[in-house]
């Protein structure tokens, strides 16, 4: 039996924010120039986790972002697309403070939009935008 929002509670429901926020976290995975072409069962039970876990999809985007960038830029003749979204799961982990502070965020960001110019989907969160809730950290 569904959940009801209690009388006078405002915003969206726990399971339609989850939802809401592992589409956009599979729209990022899969917007990124070395990902797979399609998100799998797994990929979605990560994108729960982050959720759980409390993670802002701007801090998803940005991990993708490094993640990218240090692919392309490392001297290697072979780059194979990341399979799944755990590859990013492991990137936020290894994330150091200081590759969180905003100017620092701004620099990927910069290098990203220059490597990767007119890239046909943005890796811009667009629900944190729509919705507050979904960036606030737990």
């Amino acid at each position: 039996m569904p959940r009801s929002v209690p009388p006078g509670a405002s915003g969206p429901r726990p399971a339609a924010e989850r939802r809401r926020y592992v589409a956009e976290a599979l729209r990022l995975y899969l917007a990124a120039p070395d990902s797979a072409q399609r998100a799998h069962r797994g990929d979605r039970v990560v994108a729960r986790e982050l959720h759980a876990q409390g993670v802002p999809l701007s801090r998803l985007a940005h991990a993708i972002r490094l993640a990218t960038l240090r692919r392309h830029l490392a001297p290697t003749a072979e780059r194979r697309p990341v399979q799944c979204l755990a590859y990013y799961r492991a990137v936020l982990q290894a994330i150091r403070p200081d590759e969180n502070e905003n100017h620092y965020i701004d620099y990927v960001r910069c290098q990203y939009d220059q490597l990767f110019p007119g890239a046909p989907v943005s890796l811009e969160p667009r629900a944190e935008s729509q919705n507050p809730a979904l960036s606030r950290r737990r």
